[in-house]
């Protein structure tokens, strides 16, 4: 597999079921062991019969085995600053897969592919360019969006983790875990 994005609809089979699971879970902040950056609102306590799902689904897509890094929800309410907008996940896995679990009529935003305005599309290869990251990963108007996915209930959005992307909207929405920006995440890599 050696794709740059794709969109899956109706990834889940009975998507409510999954979402009422998700919307049952505590969320709290976690500091990632990958890269020492505290994120708020995570849930890594998924259950483990939907983590199976979630990479057998994966590996179909694929069509090749995953080796999942990480598997958890995370609740993005309005206000709330992620530690990086543009980023990208290559410290984490080669592929990020997002699922969608906000309700349709509270759908908005989605997940934007991003183009530094220097033209830098993917992880920094120089200390330039890492610098040029480091100053600019939150200023919106240094980032041109360049592709991406529109959020829909039970869809799936596939990145190579090596390009940067987006939340969007930009500070989340919604004041619960019943109406904000509600996404199932897994980073994973291809099995040889």
């Amino acid at each position: 597999m050696n794709i740059q994005s794709l969109i899956v609809d109706n990834f889940f089979e009975l998507p409510m079921s999954v979402r009422e699971k998700i919307v049952a879970l505590p969320f709290c902040d976690v500091k990632n062991p990958f890269d020492g950056v505290t994120y708020p609102n995570i849930s890594a306590e998924l259950p483990s019969d939907l983590q199976t799902e979630i990479v057998k689904k994966l590996a179909r897509i694929a069509g090749v085995k995953i080796m999942p890094k990480a598997i958890f929800a995370r609740l993005s309410l309005l206000g709330q600053e992620a530690p990086h907008q543009a980023h990208t996940d290559t410290v984490m896995a080669q592929y990020t897969a997002l699922i969608y679990m906000t309700l349709p009529e509270e759908c908005q935003g989605g997940t934007s592919i991003v183009e530094h305005v220097t033209g830098m599309r993917v992880t920094p290869r120089t200390p330039e360019e890492s610098e040029i990251w480091r100053s600019d990963t939150n200023l919106p108007d240094k980032w041109r969006i360049v592709g991406g996915a529109e959020m829909r209930f039970n869809r799936l959005f596939l990145v190579n983790s090596d390009l940067y992307h987006r939340a969007e909207p930009i500070g989340g929405f919604g004041k619960t875990v019943h109406d904000g920006r509600l996404v199932i995440g897994c980073f994973f890599n291809l099995e040889d």
